[in-house]
């Protein structure tokens, strides 16, 4: 295939991760600062991508390979050489070279990473190639932390394992994928792993309460634990956590940071005796520095003349070895600092000490550089607005709170090695910005290269996915409620707006520090804290703080997003029941005269999040589902807004296009006598009401387009519970109610999991349908006017359940779905849908869940949001790499013969054979088996015969499975234009209709057992459990009654005569039974003695006969249905 792309110029994938937003913020030490004379670059992981960003030229290069959400990552000295490591099923250790055209490392070097066709460029340092993978580190558990040794000849890997964790040392120059050495850790897991910049043979690990040192004797390939002397009676308290760990190589010292603000410094000396050394790898505690006011998350040293902290409030200082505070930062109101990286061939902030510009990231997916501010400075060289950085869109993260960034320096700071004093001010450049929570809702513009993304961090924002620009952005949150003698005080803030633009650095000063520090520098004696809370008592040029803090603000969280067709207007959905109308342009809320909660702009139309939203074609109106499983409906409406005296209101509604009614007229506050006219003509979204139509969650609300011979708008929603409800909207209204034309059922046993509206263009029969995807991994065809089901074939099966359907727009229709599943995997399927597998293609697109999927307007480029990773790809489509794969997997029924029988004999099988046997012995049945005249044997056989030979080969459809099929052939030329209906089939066609609706897996002993649980919660007599179904104990009985209820009330429902007919006939020849069955009987009676089942392999899948099997599948069709309840 590879080959026939190259000709056409494609990509052997039909995807192509082309850019990513956001990165990993909870991985602390993980961005890194590669920038030099040339070129201005950071290293940063996003979910399970590496990334080399050049903030200047506004370049990425993406580093694939791992499956898992990268945990660790580290540079070499030289920055030659990159790790990156994960854990969890199918782990990794990668090794890059970041200049490839240099050779490799050793001559020995083996292993090579390098995948496929894929040509690397020595572009500099936007270059990688992986040179070396280790599979499955730590027996399949992955690593938390890597580090390379000083000399560049090993790796040294933390373990994830649940049980003893351990550390392993690898070789990684040459070819062997087993680590030199594996030690066990004794005590807590760690977090933390630094290897001695000094020493390639010592490294440190900490965890939540213990640090450890470790010294690896290469000699006798071993190595020994120390833990550090810490006593309490030595200082005045013991740490409450650790957090980060750094050497101090100069000084032979290591420093640990904690949960209280303080650094616990390590030595080779113990208190009780200075002048006595300690033993190689022994350490002991002999200094506390309070460094800062809350946790202390991130800390190293620099270059042998600087220490550099972050802390949890968001503060970066900068110290002497000595711990004497050189420079701080404050205000930077991007959330709490995970790293701080340097480049030591970078610029410096100072003329006067050679402090290195310092890239800072934080826990609120912001990538902050604080440079020098100077004309002069590589910063204006930046490309404004864009995502890359640049002074004049570092605003834009945050939008509700101020954006002022405060750089704080002591007055007189003298440097140690001149005593010059410090000159100029730093300034502060956003490179990135990105979600910090779970994202829920990720929407593209229907007509502009465009998406909004938003989630629990009640951030929304606006990019511009082609020039990767953040556009516009908007925070919302909530004052919690106070009271001052009795009266509640407003509560909530709807957040402000702001387009990119605006440095952070020129924002006003508040509160900034002016203290003066000098005596604490110039006679060495001061500490961090002393400096720190001499500063603290001065706020804005001696003013004491004075005000008293109210609640914080809490983020409202977003939890769905919608466009409507026109692209004007963006509706936001919200977790605790709101939606808000906001103008797509600038983010600011449409108009709105009435508000149920006058505390809050939007419309409350429940008090539980809003799932979905959908938009009708002409915009009038507007549908959202919320967590109850009610419908909401909001329809624009025509106000007349009057001046009238205070309070006086008077309305008259109208909806958009209704005959016989005016617009609401509104009298406002501001015309005393009442003399003023209407002022102003609008139109408002008003809420017209809601209804509760399902059960379960609604997993898709879509509006069919209108046919010529309609006029009303219809709406359908659909929900897990197996039910389509279609919505009269034309005759809702708000006294009225929701009208619901119909609720029908179009699944029996499986759950629908996900839908889209399928527009089949013909110039005769145009037809819409309703495409699912239901747990049973089928791909279904619904007719959107009758719910009929027209089609059922085969769906990825790979990744999990489908959760996200797309069609990628076209001009006249849509020729390719794109989907996403539950877990990692996101891909595209060709149309029509017939079961091909060639003729779809999937890829790993994030490294868990998949939580959002949108098409841009062009069908270009695919969206995909990663959930709890706050991560948002965007991939090209490349659609000539599946017509390339579509055309190797062959014509006619050529596809589908290595899912008939994997063994690659194709026509030739046995199963084939079989299957053409039953097939002729059909025609012969339908001609009458005792006929004595000349049989015609054609190459079609009748509709009729279609079940009887899929129970030959093992399927057992139910009744309105094998309706599905009947209905399948029969109406199959209505979607090729023709009108004609089917009755008979080749053997081709039957073999597809058969791959195609058989189960994706068999019933197993576990399937059984839950459906006797469940007849057990249905016994006569009995009131129904509540709560979660309760596995049988072996030796439990259950009661035929029990059976039969469930066979009765779930799946397809049998009478109890059927159900007594169906048992007769499959225990007639059983002599314990004669026909009757039993009144008791345990699990295991019931599946082994009642079915006559055993088990074909210790998967527990159930071999049986004919009626064995049917009944079996019956009993656990119920039971899956039952699970609904």
């Amino acid at each position: 295939m590879e080959a026939l792309l190259a000709m056409q110029g494609g990509s052997p994938s039909a995807l192509t991760h082309t850019w990513t937003f956001g990165f990993n913020r909870d991985s602390v030490g993980s961005v890194h600062n590669l920038s030099d004379s040339r070129q201005k670059v950071i290293f940063y992981a996003s979910a399970h991508t590496g990334v080399l960003f050049d903030w200047v030229s506004g370049r990425q290069k993406l580093l694939l390979g791992h499956c898992n959400t990268i945990t660790s990552t580290c540079f070499s000295r030289e920055r030659r050489w990159l790790s990156t490591t994960d854990k969890g099923p199918n782990s990794m250790i990668i090794v890059w070279d970041m200049k490839p055209g240099l050779g490799r490392p050793s001559d020995t070097l083996a292993g090579s990473a390098a995948t496929g066709s894929v040509a690397y460029e020595n572009d500099g340092t936007l270059n990688a190639m992986p040179i070396k993978n280790i599979y499955n580190p730590h027996d399949g558990y992955g690593a938390v932390a890597v580090r390379f040794t000083p000399d560049n000849k090993y790796l040294v890997t933390l373990g994830d394992e649940p049980g003893q964790q351990t550390v392993c040392l690898w070789n990684w120059t040459t070819a062997d994928n087993e680590p030199m050495i594996r030690f066990a850790i004794q005590g807590e897991p760690q977090s933390c792993l630094r290897v001695n910049p000094a020493d390639p043979f010592e490294f440190m690990t900490n965890g939540p309460k213990s640090v450890n040192f470790f010294v690896w004797d290469k000699e006798t390939n071993t190595v020994q634990q120390q833990i550090p002397m810490l006593s309490a009676k030595d200082f005045k308290h013991v740490p409450s956590g650790y957090t980060f760990s750094t050497f101090i190589p100069s000084l032979g010292q290591a420093a640990s940071a904690t949960l209280d603000g303080d650094v616990v410094v390590w030595t080779d000396r113990s208190l009780n005796n200075l002048k006595v050394k300690l033993e190689r790898g022994q350490k002991a505690a002999i200094k506390f520095v309070k460094l800062h006011n809350s946790a202390i998350n991130f800390i190293t040293a620099v270059a042998d003349k600087f220490i550099i902290t972050g802390g949890a409030e968001g503060h970066v200082k900068v110290f002497d070895l000595n711990f004497r505070i050189l420079f701080w930062y404050e205000r930077l109101y991007a959330g709490p600092i995970s790293s701080v990286a340097f480049s030591t061939q970078g610029d410096v902030m100072f003329d006067d000490v050679p402090i290195p510009e310092l890239v800072v990231a934080t826990k609120h997916s912001r990538v902050l550089l604080l440079h020098r501010q100077s004309a002069s400075s590589s910063i204006s060289a930046f490309r404004p607005g864009t995502a890359g950085g640049g002074a004049d869109n570092a605003s834009t993260a945050m939008t509700n709170a101020p954006s002022p960034v405060n750089p704080q320096i002591p007055g007189t700071l003298r440097s140690e090695k001149d005593g010059m004093e410090l000159a100029g001010m730093p300034g502060v450049t956003n490179l990135l910005y990105g979600q910090y929570q779970q994202i829920r809702g990720l929407v593209t513009h229907p007509d502009q290269p465009r998406f909004a993304v938003g989630g629990d961090a009640g951030l929304l924002q606006v990019w511009d996915y082609t020039a990767k620009t953040l556009v516009m952005s908007r925070h919302f949150e909530e004052t919690p409620v106070t009271t001052v003698g009795g009266v509640a005080l407003p509560t909530t803030n709807g957040g402000s707006t702001r387009s990119a633009g605006g440095d952070a650095s020129a924002a006003g000063n508040d509160a900034a520090k002016t203290g003066n520090n000098d005596a604490a520098h110039q006679t060495g004696g001061g500490d961090a804290a002393s400096a720190i809370n001499s500063s603290d008592a001065n706020l804005g040029g001696g003013q004491t703080e004075s005000k008293k803090k109210g609640p914080d603000p809490v983020s409202l969280k977003i939890t769905s997003l919608a466009y409507s067709l026109s692209g004007k207007t963006l509706a936001v959905g919200f977790a605790h029941g709101v939606i808000k109308m906001l103008d797509a342009q600038t983010l600011e809320d449409l108009p709105q005269s009435y508000m149920i909660r006058t505390d809050i702009h939007g419309h409350q139309i429940s008090h539980q999040p809003i799932t979905k939203i959908a938009f009708s074609n002409d915009g009038d109106y507007c549908a959202a589902a919320d967590a109850n499983h009610v419908v909401c409906i909001l329809r624009k409406e025509a106000v007349n807004v009057k001046l009238a005296s205070a309070g006086a209101v008077s309305e008259n509604r109208s909806s958009l296009g209704s005959a016989g009614s005016g617009p609401r007229n509104i009298k406002l506050p501001g015309d005393p006598d009442g003399s003023v006219k209407a002022v102003r003509h609008r139109i408002e979204w008003v809420f017209i009401g809601r209804r509760k139509t399902h059960y379960k969650d609604i997993i898709a609300l879509m509006f069919p387009p209108k046919t010529a011979k309609e006029t009303g708008t219809r709406l359908l929603s659909l929900s897990r519970d197996r039910h389509v409800a279609e919505y009269d909207l034309e005759q809702s209204s708000l006294l009225g109610g929701i009208t619901v034309n119909s609720i029908r059922r179009i699944e029996q046993t499986f759950h629908p999991e996900a839908a889209v509206l399928y527009h089949k263009h013909h110039p005769v029969h145009p037809e819409q349908f309703l495409l699912t995807f239901n747990s049973g991994y089928k791909l279904k065809q619904f007719t959107a006017s009758t719910q009929l089901c027209r089609k059922t074939v085969l769906g990825p099966t790979f990744g999990g359940h489908i959760n996200n359907l797309s069609l990628i727009p076209a001009p006249v229709e849509s020729k390719y779905l794109a989907f996403s599943t539950n877990n990692q995997v996101i891909g595209v399927a060709k149309l029509p849908l017939d079961g091909n597998p060639y003729k779809t293609m999937g890829i790993i697109g994030h490294p868990g869940q998949v939580s959002n999927l949108a098409c841009s307007y062009n069908g270009a480029y695919i969206l995909t949001a990663g959930g709890p990773d706050g991560v948002v790809n965007l991939w090209t489509i490349n659609v000539s790499a599946l017509e390339a794969q579509t055309a190797l997997g062959g014509e006619g029924l050529d596809p589908y013969l290595n899912m008939l029988d994997p063994s690659g004999l194709g026509e030739e099988s046995p199963v084939y054979r079989e299957f053409e046997d039953y097939f002729f012995y059909a025609q012969l049945r339908s001609q009458g088996e005792d006929a004595t005249q000349d049989r015609i044997i054609s190459d079609q056989v009748s509709l009729a015969q279609v079940p009887s030979i899929m129970q030959a080969m093992g399927f057992y459809p139910s009744n309105q499975e094998t309706d599905d099929m009947i209905n399948e052939v029969k109406y199959s030329r209505f979607a090729q234009g023709e009108g004609e209906e089917v009755d008979s089939i080749t053997l081709s066609e039957l073999i597809k209709l058969y791959l195609n609706h058989r189960p994706v897996r068999d019933v197993s002993m576990e399937d059984i057992e839950v459906a006797l649980s469940h007849a057990k919660r249905l016994e006569p007599g009995k009131p129904l459990p509540k709560g979660s179904v309760t596995k049988l104990v072996p030796k439990q009985y259950v009661s035929a009654e029990g059976v039969i209820a469930l066979m009765q009330q779930y799946g397809e429902s049998f009478s109890h005569e059927d159900a007594q007919e169906a048992f007769k006939e499959l225990l007639m020849e059983e002599p314990p039974f004669f026909g009757r069955l039993p009144r008791k009987f345990t699990s295991k009676e019931f599946i082994h003695g009642v079915l006559g089942l055993s088990a074909v392999n210790p998967e527990d899948d159930v071999n049986a006969g004919a009626s064995g099997a049917t009944a079996a599948a019956a009993v656990a069709r119920s039971a899956e249905d039952g699970r609904a309840f």
